[in-house]
C-alpha cells in the first residue's frame, strides 16, 4: 500500500484514490486541498482533458389525466463543469432552488 494521506481526493464512490493508492480517509474533492502529488497531477490532467454539461427538461401532467401527455414546464443546463459531480451539483441546486428557465406559456418555477 503506499503513503497514507489524511486528506485525499478519491475516485467517485470508491476508497481507491485517483493515483491508484488506497487511502483510509478523505475530506475533499477540491484540487486546492489535495495533499497527494500524484492525485493532484491526475486531477489537473482530468480537468484539462474534458468538460461536462448536463441538460435537463422538467415536464408535468395532471394525475389521472390519460388524454394528455407530459408538457414541458422548464429546462436548464449545468453550464460547463470540470467533472460530472460538479455538473450534477449545479443541476440539483437549480432544481432545489427553483431556478430553471422558462419560456412564454410555462409557469414560473415557484408556481410549479
Amino acid at each position: 500500500m503506499g503513503t497514507v494521506f489524511p486528506r485525499h481526493l478519491l475516485a467517485a464512490s470508491s476508497r481507491v484514490a485517483m493515483c491508484g493508492e488506497t487511502h483510509p480517509t478523505h475530506t475533499t474533492r477540491n484540487a486546492a486541498e489535495v495533499e497527494c502529488p500524484r492525485c493532484l497531477e491526475a486531477i489537473e490532467a482530468k480537468a484539462t482533458e474534458y468538460e461536462y454539461r448536463i441538460e435537463y427538461a422538467i415536464q408535468r401532467k395532471r394525475v389521472g389525466d390519460d388524454i394528455f401527455e407530459f408538457v414541458e414546464i422548464g429546462f436548464g443546463s449545468s453550464g460547463h463543469e470540470s467533472d460530472i459531480d460538479a455538473a450534477l451539483y449545479a443541476v440539483q441546486s437549480d432544481i432545489q432552488n427553483r431556478q430553471w428557465e422558462t419560456t412564454d406559456g410555462m409557469p414560473e418555477p415557484g408556481d410549479a
